[in-house]
C-alpha cells in the first residue's frame, strides 16, 4: 500500500460526493473531522464535491471552513463528482464515501492496521429493526447474499474474487483505493445512467486481476432513505443503473421484466373486455405478493415491515428498469 504523498505528507484524501444532502452531510463532516489519531489537515484532508445541489447542502459545507468545497455547475452524477474529486486529491490513498455514511472515529486508523487496499467497509451498520425500509433491505440482502450478508457470522475479513464476485455483497459506499487505479478503472460512459459501482470493482476483479478486501473492522453507520419522495425518486435511478449492468450480464432478468409487461398489458386488457377476469388476476396477483412478503420474511415480527413497503419499492424500481430498457429498444430501433 502506498505510505502516502511525499509532498505534501497528506495520508488519505477523504473524498465525498454531494447531491440535495442537507439531511445528512453535516452528521458525514462532523464524524470525518473526528477521527482518533488523525488531524484533518496534517494527516488527512477532506474533498466535498456539490453536484450541483439544488438545496442547502452548499451552504452547509461552506460552513466546515477546514473541508475543500467543489462545485459544479450542474448535477452529472456520482460517477462524474467522484472523478473531479479524485483528480483534485493531494494524497495517493483515497476514501469515497458517502454523504448518507457516518464514520466511526476509529475508521481511519483501523485501516492504516489493515493496511491493504482496495478495501471495503465490512460493516454499514444494518439495522433489521430501525424502519420498515431497513427491515426489507436487510432481509433482501439476506437472501441474495447469503452466506456473506451479514458478513460479522460469516468472518472479519471476506476476499471478493472472481469466483464469489456476484453473490458477494459489494459497492463504493466506503471504500479505500489508490488515486491512479481508481481513475484507471473507471467506465468510458460517465452520466447518470451509468451503474459505477459494479463496473469499476468488476474492473478490478476481473480485468485487473486486483483482490478486492471487505473488512468488517472498518465500520460505519450508513443512514437509509425511508420513504416519500426522495425515496421514490432513487428508486427509480436504481432501476435505470440496474438496467445498464444487470440486463446485459443476466438475461434472465430481461425475462422476468417481459413477464411483467405482459401480465400488465393482460390486465389493462381485462378492465376493457372482461372486468371479472381483471378481478381474477388481482386475486392472483395479491397471493403471489403475499408469498413473496412470506418468502422475504424470516420471522412473524417481519411481515408487516415487509408488506408494507416492499410494494412502493418493486413498483418504482420496476419503474426504472422499464423506462431504461425501452429507452435502449428505442435507441437501437433508430440505429438501424
Amino acid at each position: 500500500m502506498n505510505q502516502g504523498n511525499k509532498k505534501n505528507n497528506l495520508f488519505i484524501s477523504v473524498v465525498i460526493p454531494v447531491f440535495n444532502s442537507e439531511d445528512t452531510i453535516a452528521d458525514c463532516l462532523n464524524a470525518m473531522l473526528n477521527q482518533e489519531n488523525f488531524r484533518v489537515g496534517k494527516d488527512y484532508q477532506i474533498i466535498v464535491v456539490n453536484d450541483g445541489s439544488t438545496d442547502n447542502t452548499r451552504d452547509i459545507v461552506a460552513g466546515f471552513p477546514e473541508i475543500k468545497l467543489i462545485n459544479l455547475a450542474q448535477n452529472s452524477g456520482r460517477i462524474v463528482a467522484r472523478r473531479v474529486g479524485v483528480e483534485a486529491a493531494c494524497a495517493n490513498i483515497v476514501l469515497l464515501i458517502d454523504s448518507r455514511v457516518i464514520a466511526l472515529p476509529t475508521l481511519l486508523t483501523k485501516f492504516v492496521h489493515i493496511g491493504y487496499t482496495p478495501v471495503l467497509a465490512g460493516d454499514l451498520g444494518e439495522n433489521k429493526y430501525g424502519s420498515g425500509y431497513d427491515t426489507l433491505f436487510y432481509l433482501l440482502r439476506r437472501r441474495y447474499y447469503r452466506p456473506y450478508f451479514p458478513q460479522s457470522s460469516y468472518g472479519r475479513e471476506l476476499w471478493i474474487v472472481p469466483a464469489n464476485f456476484s453473490r458477494a455483497p459489494k459497492g463504493t459506499t466506503c471504500i479505500f483505493i489508490e488515486k491512479n487505479l481508481f481513475l484507471s478503472v473507471l467506465p468510458e460512459a460517465q452520466d447518470k445512467t451509468v451503474n459505477d459501482d459494479t463496473r469499476i470493482l468488476e474492473t478490478i476483479v476481473k480485468k485487473k486481476n486486483i483482490k478486492l478486501l471487505r473488512h468488517t473492522d472498518l465500520r460505519v453507520q450508513y443512514k437509509q432513505r425511508t420513504g416519500g419522495p426522495i425515496y421514490r425518486k432513487w428508486l427509480v435511478e436504481r432501476g435505470i443503473r440496474f438496467t445498464d449492468y444487470y440486463l446485459e450480464k443476466k438475461p434472465a432478468y430481461f425475462f422476468l421484466l417481459l413477464c411483467s409487461w405482459i401480465c400488465l398489458g393482460m390486465f389493462c386488457g381485462c378492465l376493457i373486455f372482461s372486468p371479472f377476469a381483471a378481478g381474477g388476476m388481482l386475486i392472483v396477483a395479491a397471493v403471489s405478493y403475499m408469498s413473496l412478503v412470506f418468502f422475504v420474511a424470516e420471522e412473524s415480527r417481519d411481515l408487516i415491515a415487509v408488506a408494507t413497503s416492499l410494494l412502493n419499492t418493486l413498483t418504482f424500481f420496476w419503474l426504472g428498469v422499464s423506462f431504461a430498457l425501452l429507452k435502449k429498444i428505442i435507441q437501437n430501433v433508430y440505429r438501424y
